[in-house]
């Protein structure tokens, strides 16, 4: 039996409940843990699904104990249930997260499956722990979303852990070489799209056969959602050791969004910061990073595959004595901008039907629409857009928000006057005060972050869509992410920063500061884009 305070929020009292298995438990609690700086957000809620028809750990009750109290400590509620039947989307809309802890064998029937794939591509997490992997077999998806299926494994021994990417909240305390005791997993089945977090040393321990890149913990974004897995917790003892609680917090923090963040990034005066130049140019698949160190009347060129020297239109574009990258910074007041013609975009000219992309920037913008960088030129021959970030598209939801658009045919979205297809960011972009804007596409969602974080947008009634042709009543959608399957068209547009033509002239100038501008041909994930944020 176990005993578990519990908080009463509403009034400064404590009450005792006896908890037995099946445990089925809801904890509300306050506090952080462990020197992870959370800001103050409404409260999180993860479901423990700890079923087996299989063989059964006999650490369930142990990681479950565990798992109460690191709920209680972060301010986390926690719910815990054998019973399948809560795989249903009026219960699952509930949690942030489901943790598969232990299960083994088939658990969910096929309407469960079909409930459990709909809330993660919500945009939810999954959390695996130990024999997660031995779990639904025969269901392919899942394979992919936990990343790998047991193959089999030796007996309990000691091990060293290769501690290979310390970015993530689930690693970045732990050492670079982590010996502990445990049941050690080898897998097959490996899904390719996982990042690999740790990796086991089989000349540490008798038994491994996946060789040197033996996984042991992983993440991945997976089709709008984010799944952690850690090959730990076999015995008693593992939920008892420090280091592997604050692993699984990490792997929890990561899954149901609330990674740690710091401001954007530091801002300096005149002078290089060269570990986050570093740091971006090794990023794969960049293309073109703009530190805009050059003075007025120079053009702007690029790290990564070419120079693609940005030239001014219209008159200087003043260089400002501050900035993230190299210390200076672009400044654009309404009348010259950048430019980078058709001809000269090369490796820019980015477009494809499954083609991805992200265009980030590190701006301090003023006010008004504002058009930051890519190809976008809504006027010649009826349009001729590609790819552009922009801020503040206010015509379709959009305003002070972080904008990212996408165009096949170039021309407008029928039936309406404008192209209507972009994602915009939930959060508002505050004026004068620098920020990571960014935006993604997979070639299935466009999405749009503001300093490293992505938050969803519910659906919703798109402004200035009512009595056009199919809409009477207008069109119901989600901006953030924004679906559009369709791909980057070919279009032949330049490349500019900082303005696009509109109607014969440029318009929708950017007012404010530039400070770095990357493009990337693949979608970086939000792991990614929140390590650059907080470098």
């Amino acid at each position: 039996m176990l005993k578990v305070l519990l908080a009463a929020h509403s009034k400064q009292r404590l009450s005792m409940i006896n908890l037995k298995p099946p445990l089925q438990s809801t904890i509300l609690l306050i506090v952080l843990l462990l020197g992870f700086s959370l800001h103050s957000k409404p409260q999180k809620r993860i479901l423990i699904f700890y079923k087996t028809a299989g063989f059964y750990h006999k650490s369930i009750p142990a990681a479950i104990k565990a798992l109460l109290v690191l709920g209680k400590e972060n301010n986390i509620v926690v719910d815990t249930t054998t019973n399948a039947t809560w795989f249903k989307k009026s219960t699952l809309k509930n949690y942030q997260a489901v943790v598969f802890l232990s299960t083994t064998g088939d658990v969910l029937n096929e309407k469960q499956q079909l409930a459990f794939q709909k809330y993660i591509r919500s945009g939810k997490g999954y959390v695996g722990i130990h024999s997660a992997t031995s779990t639904e077999r025969d269901w392919p998806w899942y394979n992919k979303l936990a990343g790998a299926y047991l193959d089999y494994h030796p007996e309990v021994q000691k091990a060293t852990i290769n501690v290979i990417d310390k970015t993530h909240p689930a690693t970045s305390f732990l050492p670079e070489k982590w010996e502990r005791v445990d049941e050690w997993y080898n897998f097959k089945s490996i899904s390719p799209e996982i990042k690999v977090l740790a990796t086991l040393d089989e000349s540490s321990y008798k038994g491994g056969i996946n060789g040197p890149n033996h996984p042991i913990a992983w993440y991945q974004e997976f089709e709008g959602g984010r799944a952690f897995y850690t090959a730990g917790g076999h015995t008693d003892s593992c939920f008892s050791e420090p280091l592997f609680l604050k692993h699984l917090l990490g792997g929890i923090f990561y899954a149901i969004n609330m990674i740690p963040q710091d401001s954007s990034a530091q801002i300096r005066t005149g002078s290089v910061n060269t570990r986050y130049l570093k740091n971006i140019t090794s990023i794969k698949g960049l293309v073109a990073l703009w530190d805009f160190k050059e003075e007025t009347g120079q053009n702007r060129e690029a790290y990564g595959l070419g120079k693609f020297p940005l030239r001014e239109v219209d008159g200087g574009v003043e260089r400002v004595n501050e900035g993230p990258l190299s210390g200076y910074s672009a400044l654009f007041t309404g009348t010259s901008f950048l430019r980078l013609l058709n001809s000269e975009t090369g490796k820019l000219n980015i477009h494809g039907k499954k083609q991805a992309i992200t265009v980030m920037a590190w701006v301090k913008w003023n006010d008004k629409t504002g058009f930051v960088g890519g190809m976008w030129n809504e006027y010649q021959d009826g349009g001729k857009r590609q790819y552009g970030l922009f801020v503040s598209l206010t015509h379709y939801n959009g305003a002070n928000q972080v904008c990212g658009h996408i165009s096949r045919t170039g021309k407008p979205t029928p039936p309406f006057p404008y192209s209507i297809d972009y994602s915009a960011s939930k959060q508002s972009v505050e004026k004068n005060k620098w920020q990571l804007i960014a935006f993604t596409y997979d070639g299935g969602y466009m999405k749009s972050y503001l300093n490293g974080k992505l938050e969803r947008r519910e659906p919703e009634l798109i402004d200035n869509t009512k009595d056009f042709k199919g809409y009477p009543n207008g069109l119901i959608q989600s901006k953030n992410p924004y679906y559009y399957p369709y791909g980057i068209g070919n279009n032949g547009s330049d490349f500019t920063v900082g303005a696009v033509l509109l109607h014969s002239c440029m318009g929708n100038f950017f007012r404010g500061q530039i400070g770095g501008l990357a493009v990337f041909n693949r979608a970086l994930t939000e792991h990614e884009l929140v390590k650059l944020n907080n470098l």
